[in-house]
């Protein structure tokens, strides 16, 4: 059994077992040298344990995480477990999928059926524009690997974003450009940019997940959720959408303004993208009204 077949095989059993979210899932495992036994436990709210075992070759597994021997912890803890004697090496299932949650879930079952998930991507960077995503999945939508952009390698970013794309019912983009960063402030060019990806939907949703805890809509049903990203399906995809979005677009960039270096720092404020605006200054695409204090320094020192 492949790790792919013996995740799938988890899931199925969770939906039976009536798991509510990753958290909910425990595992413990020992190693043979040529087998590793991986021991899954799903629990109900009602305490009711289940259980269920597979034997999965070792040349089916991966080296990207580490697991204690006989361990029972939240998977998406098990990534910390790298100083454990004789560890069980499996792939790491604490970001292999986030799936709809018991808020999305219990919207469908009221009767929503174009529930959108919506992100942003580029508040903290020092130029480019904010880009925020709107994804619309048809209920029952399993994409595994999905999670939190920020856990993601871009390879696998890039990789899960055709194929959010290829399953979801619709996918909206919008952005709020340097200029009305600088004339609204970061916050409200956010929620203007979600407002935008809205827009350009093919459908009207019926409600609005939103990362964070700070939006408005005039006209649709929303609920904002602090650190949604990593706990909520639709608002995990979209999170991808918007960051594979906004790296593109900063490496288009890199090829107008090669002097800066966008296409490695995507415009954040790393020591070498204030050095290269210390030594050439502000190009068209870097936000006037954030400061940056080794250059407010400089300016005072020198005006």
């Amino acid at each position: 059994m492949t790790t792919r077949e013996l995740f799938l095989l988890f899931f199925a059993l969770s939906l039976n077992a009536g798991a509510a979210d990753p958290a909910d899932f425990f595992v413990g495992g020992k190693k043979s040298p040529q087998t590793c036994i991986i021991t899954l436990f799903i629990f109900k709210h009602d305490n009711r344990r289940f259980r269920t075992t597979a034997q999965i070759p070792q040349a089916h597994l991966f080296d990207d995480c580490l697991v204690r021997p006989d361990s029972h912890q939240p998977l998406h803890r098990l990534a910390g477990c790298a100083n454990s004697d004789s560890p069980v090496r499996i792939r790491k299932l604490s970001v292999l999928m986030i799936t709809f949650s018991d808020l999305e879930r219990s919207l469908f079952s009221q009767g929503i059926t174009t529930l959108a998930g919506i992100d942003e991507a580029g508040r903290g960077p020092l130029a480019g524009p904010v880009i925020a995503a709107a994804v619309i999945f048809p209920p029952g939508t399993i994409i595994d690997g999905i999670a939190d952009s920020k856990t993601l390698p871009p390879k696998r970013r890039a990789e899960l974003s055709a194929r959010i794309r290829h399953h979801a019912r619709s996918v909206g983009v919008g952005s709020a450009s340097p200029e009305e960063i600088d004339a609204i402030n970061i916050l409200q060019a956010s929620i203007l940019a979600m407002h935008r990806a809205i827009d350009a939907l093919r459908m009207r949703p019926d409600f609005l997940l939103v990362d964070g805890n700070r939006f408005h809509h005039p006209d649709v049903q929303f609920r904002t959720c602090v650190k949604g990203d990593a706990n909520h399906f639709s608002i995990a995809a979209a999170s991808i959408i918007a960051k594979v979005e906004r790296d593109r677009i900063l490496e288009q960039y890199q090829g107008i303004y090669p002097e800066y270096g966008f296409a490695k720092h995507k415009g954040y404020p790393t020591k070498e993208h204030v050095a290269a605006i210390v030594k050439h200054g502000y190009c068209d695409i870097h936000r006037r009204s954030f400061v940056i204090k080794a250059i407010s320094i400089q300016e005072r020192l020198f005006s």
